[in-house]
């Protein structure tokens, strides 16, 4: 009997001896690493909880959904996310272990709000709750992106708060527009004008991140603490304007204002604050918080020059050309993204010169230069406005683009297929049955060249006239494209780049046809 109650007695120790030992390592809700640090999760285990508002937007939920899903991949512990939502405030436990996740109903995140300073962010370690918390969507992304680079270790597969943590950063020089597509602005123009609609894309267009948009609002819509307000809007009394083509653009706190005397100027205004207003870098698209510029345009229009970019000095200009739209179905007419060119005869290589310095001088920047035997090339930028100057030494002309449909340079293209696979090049000749062939009209125009890269994705170049593209035409392609590529037709065909040669109706004619036909199937 002794032996049995001695071994009981050897066992109850080895048991108690291996639990002090396992709660030695395994974190109790809140418990202290050293005196200066909390654990929030160790070895798995976690008591806390992540809290967002009940009624959180869609930007501050998937903020939320984000952070646990980094939680869960880099400390391999599960960890619930929950919204803040209880019946009776009175129930809310002050004992909970939780973080809490922009303005939720705790009291913690109340008071880590009301000491916010302007465009700031704050994460503060308040006893059982830990807070993270902005001023916008934008900047509690950026809050967010702080609290996983520094409070966890991805090799040990902990996250760790620091007991007395009260981060707190203010953006100086800048106002955060958006952090990998996550946003509080919004971009707004008046309703019914179409120009300025068009506009307010190339806005939506240049502030564009990682697939995500500034919204783009009529000014009838409720108004926003975050806003960009192109032209003569409902939202703030339009500045004055005593003269012909002049502009304004004015920074208040998290709102900007851009108008004009009249809508060409407005163009060149908003283009120069893209171009000298707004950075985009790395996912973040920032503004310059006190930008502000009042000014005249001067030799910059003159009546016989149709192109939206300052006109040239030298040499006899010759009639504007329509060079089509990009991806708008133009079969009723002209649109307002229709590209435009001017052939400027009798002039040497010197106002060549001259002309690109003139527009450097309005702010746009020299994107590229190319050089074919003597004729010469350059690309310009201003925001969304590309022009492109051409000389060509024999014919003694300059001629000159105003590209309104193209989204990206040819320079900033860049693309390498990491798969094994090989790369094919096709010359493509459109099925023309069902079509109604006019001979000079159709007949000749239903060609294109695809380029299957290693991984199975397209480069496109061209795409024939309208008339030679039907249903069954572009059926035709469409099966072509998934047979080459190998591709589930459940799946979207993956094209890197479409390429065209110039924007003639016979050499972009299937674009927005096509387009529409892959919506539709």
């Amino acid at each position: 009997m002794k032996v049995k109650v001695l071994s009981l007695l050897l066992c109850l120790a080895m048991l108690l001896t291996a639990l002090s030992v396992f709660s030695a390592c395994t974190p109790k809700k809140g418990e202290e690493v050293d005196e200066n640090m909390t654990v929030v999760i160790k070895d798995g285990i976690t008591s806390y909880k992540l809290i967002r508002a009940e009624r959180a937007n869609s930007s501050v939920t998937k903020i939320a959904m984000d952070l646990r899903a980094t939680i869960i991949e880099k400390c391999g512990c599960e960890i619930d996310l929950n919204s803040d939502w209880v019946k009776n405030v009175e129930e809310i436990d002050p004992n909970a272990y939780e973080i809490l996740i922009g303005n939720t109903n705790r009291p913690e995140s109340a008071e880590v709000m009301a000491t916010l300073e302007p465009n700031s962010w704050a994460i503060v370690n308040k006893g059982n709750k830990i807070v993270i918390c902005a001023n916008n969507d934008s900047l509690l992304s950026v809050a967010v992106n702080w609290f996983v680079d520094n409070c966890i270790n991805e090799e040990e597969k902990t996250l760790k708060v620091e007991n007395n943590l009260s981060k707190n950063d203010v953006l100086g020089d800048s106002v955060l527009v958006s952090v990998n597509g996550i946003t509080s602005f919004q971009i707004v123009y008046p309703k019914g004008n179409q120009t300025l609609e068009y506009y307010a894309s190339l806005a939506q267009r240049n502030t564009m991140v990682n697939g995500g948009k500034l919204p783009v609002v009529t000014d009838d819509k409720a108004q926003s603490e975050y806003e960009i307000v192109i032209g003569d809007t409902s939202r703030a009394a339009a500045p004055t304007f005593t003269g012909n083509y002049e502009y304004s653009i004015k920074t208040e706190g998290t709102k900007i204002y851009i108008n004009a005397s009249d809508e060409e100027t407005l163009y060149y205004a908003l283009n120069y604050y893209l171009e000298y207003g707004i950075k985009v870098s790395e996912g973040v698209v920032s503004a310059e918080k006190d930008f502000n510029k009042t000014a005249a345009l001067s030799n910059f229009f003159i009546s016989k020059w149709k192109l939206n970019i300052p006109y040239i000095e030298s040499g006899t200009i010759a009639k504007a050309y329509n060079l089509g739209p990009g991806l708008v179905d133009d079969r009723n007419g002209d649109t307002i993204t229709d590209s435009h060119m001017h052939l400027v005869y009798n002039v040497e290589y010197s106002d060549f010169e001259k002309y690109a310095t003139k527009l450097e001088s309005f702010g746009y920047k020299k994107a590229y230069t190319s050089k074919t035997e003597n004729n010469d090339l350059w690309g310009f930028r201003l925001g969304e406005s590309y022009a492109y100057v051409h000389y060509s030494p024999n014919e003694k002309y300059i001629r000159v683009i105003w590209d309104k449909s193209s989204n990206c340079e040819v320079a900033d293209f860049e693309y390498v297929a990491e798969q094994t696979g090989t790369t094919t090049f096709y010359q493509y000749s459109i099925d023309l049955g069902g079509c109604e062939l006019v001979f000079g009209e159709a007949s000749g125009w239903g060609m294109l060249y695809i380029i299957k890269l290693q991984d199975n994705s397209l480069i496109l170049v061209d795409g024939g006239n309208n008339p030679s593209w039907n249903d069954r035409s572009m059926k035709g392609l469409t099966d072509f494209l998934y047979d080459i590529t190998d591709t589930d037709k459940k799946t979207p065909l993956e094209i890197k780049l479409w390429y065209f040669t110039h924007p003639d109706d016979d050499h972009n004619g299937l674009t927005q046809p096509w387009i529409n036909y892959l919506k539709q199937h």
